[in-house]
């Protein structure tokens, strides 16, 4: 008896599009087309990519792929410049906030003869 194989239709679940007008405004679709474990834990994986920069190669191949088949591969470099641009900008920004507002900078470590707080002999025994 030749056993028998479930053929499962591959279809989306979920999607986060970002769109962009030409005034500048930016636009986040969510589309999660039933809210159960299975497709919640599809769906974050997804954003955790995202969010995680996990898609960004094969992202940026994309976009030179498609600028080159469309004849367009100038502006792929032109794309990367203003890439690098905005990057600093940004860059800039988080820097400039991080001196104006210092309890929100990347925490100090501690040089070897400063001693801790708490002592992890103490942490360790309720002590």
């Amino acid at each position: 008896m030749a056993s028998e194989i479930e053929v499962v239709e591959e279809e989306v679940v979920a999607s986060i599009v970002y769109s962009i007008k030409n005034t500048g405004e930016c636009i986040v679709d969510i589309e999660i087309e039933e809210i159960d474990e299975v497709v919640v834990e599809l769906f974050a994986n997804l954003y955790f990519g995202i969010s995680t920069h996990k898609f960004s190669e094969s992202t940026v191949s994309l976009i030179k792929e498609g600028m080159e088949e469309a004849g367009e591969g100038e502006m792929y470099d032109y794309f990367c410049n203003k890439l690098q641009e905005v990057a600093k900008i940004e860059m800039k920004g988080i820097l400039d906030n991080k001196k104006d507002n210092p309890e929100t900078s990347i925490p100090r470590i501690r040089k070897e003869s400063e001693e801790p707080c708490v002592s992890p002999i103490d942490f360790l025994t309720g002590g």
